[in-house]
């Protein structure tokens, strides 16, 4: 038994009393695991690194089908632990099966921030924008196989440590479709989001991404934000499967990247 993926949405998730339009206080979670026949329950806790003393929270995930669990937390109890600033919350999903084995996932960091009261119309200066500093583009290709199968792993932004995988769909109705998540197993992560022009502004100017995403397509771009600060996009030149006659199968996907680097 596995749990292959996890989200949390949205991120940043916010907090507060003053909360309006576009500042969505209830964070979704969702996981897959591999074998669900053999899942007694999932588990979701949750704890603030901001406030290492206070005890972490944990409620049991709902079963969706086919291998999906979801549960939907109205409050973190940010308000006690961050106390009106702003902070990370670490989402972890763990499973036990019916032989009481125990697995837990990778945990996966949410922004959290205060709601802020929208603030009176008034008549500000004109300001001259200072300009975007000098940045250098690098740019890489990358093919990946299905993680699951093969372990591949991209580092996007060359730091040498990676951030990326790749899932492809199974028989066996894990995945749904093709699909891109962040790694977080040698202290790196990644956050995605959709563009049809990408450029340093766009990509720096989307505030909510996503550390997975699917179903991907061939010819689909994405800004993306390493836990680095490095902001790059990929553009998702082909999804292919490479198995000969009568072999399993083994798709493999190819992204071009290119990352601004000061």
């Amino acid at each position: 038994m596995q749990i292959t993926r996890v989200e949390a949405l949205p991120n940043p998730v916010f907090y507060g009393s003053s909360c309006g339009s576009g500042q969505p206080t209830t964070l979704s979670v969702r996981a897959w695991v591999n074998d669900p026949s053999q899942v007694l329950q999932l588990q979701v806790e949750w704890k603030f690194p901001a406030a290492p003393a206070a005890p972490g929270q944990a409620m049991l995930m709902n079963p969706d089908g086919n291998g999906a669990y979801s549960i939907d937390l109205y409050s973190l109890g940010a308000d006690s632990r961050l106390q009106g600033g702003s902070g990370e919350v670490m989402v972890t999903v763990s499973a036990f099966d019916k032989q009481q084995n125990y697995v837990a996932a990778s945990p996966v960091r949410v922004q959290v921030l205060p709601c802020t009261a929208p603030a009176p119309p008034s008549i500000t200066p004109t300001v001259t924008p200072s300009p975007i500093p000098a940045m250098q583009t690098r740019s890489g290709y990358v093919e990946l196989h299905d993680s699951y199968q093969s372990g591949d792993k991209a580092d996007m932004d060359f730091s040498g440590v990676p951030e990326l995988v790749y899932f492809a769909p199974n028989e066996n109705g894990v995945y749904y479709g093709h699909s891109l998540g962040q790694y977080v197993g040698e202290g790196e992560g990644i956050c995605m989001t959709q563009v049809s022009s990408p450029s340093f502004e766009v990509c720096k100017a989307y505030q909510s991404c996503s550390p997975g995403i699917g179903p991907v397509q061939e010819g689909e771009t994405y800004c993306y934000h390493t836990w680095n600060d490095v902001y790059g996009y990929f553009h998702i030149d082909k999804i292919e499967n490479r198995a000969g006659f009568d072999m399993p199968d083994d798709w493999v996907i190819s992204l071009s990247y290119t990352v601004w680097l000061p």
